[in-house]
């Protein structure tokens, strides 16, 4: 992955880049595999050292597992490093937030419980 979001919105678009990369210096298209949380979710053609876009949608709160990979080549001694992984935490979009300074102040009461009411 060029570009993973840490955050995505549950049931939106999410905006990735990723990039193939061939040690043996071999160019041309590829086959990508794209799964969220386990389950296939599409099949993106690549071409190899080109960035690529990616939109993927965040299925669930909290954890979420994003994998390329690609098939194994004639030649290679281990597929291990033909996947990559990617960590997205899945929030939704009515989550409130109260930042609080770590220090007892009155003022952050009063905030917190404007924003209850």
């Amino acid at each position: 992955f060029e570009n993973a979001p840490r955050f995505g919105l549950v049931g939106k678009p999410l905006d990735m880049s990723y990039r193939v990369i061939a040690s043996d210096g071999q160019t041309g298209p590829v086959d990508v595999r794209v799964s969220v949380n386990g389950e296939q979710v599409s099949v993106e053609h690549a071409t190899i050292g080109q960035p690529m876009k990616l939109e993927v949608t965040i299925p669930n709160a909290g954890r979420n597992i994003v994998q390329l990979g690609i098939d194994h080549e004639p030649g290679e001694l281990t597929d291990a490093n033909n996947r990559a992984i990617a960590l997205v935490d899945g929030i939704r979009e009515n989550l409130r937030v109260l930042l609080v300074s770590g220090e007892p102040h009155a003022g952050e009461r009063t905030w917190r419980n404007l924003l209850k009411s």
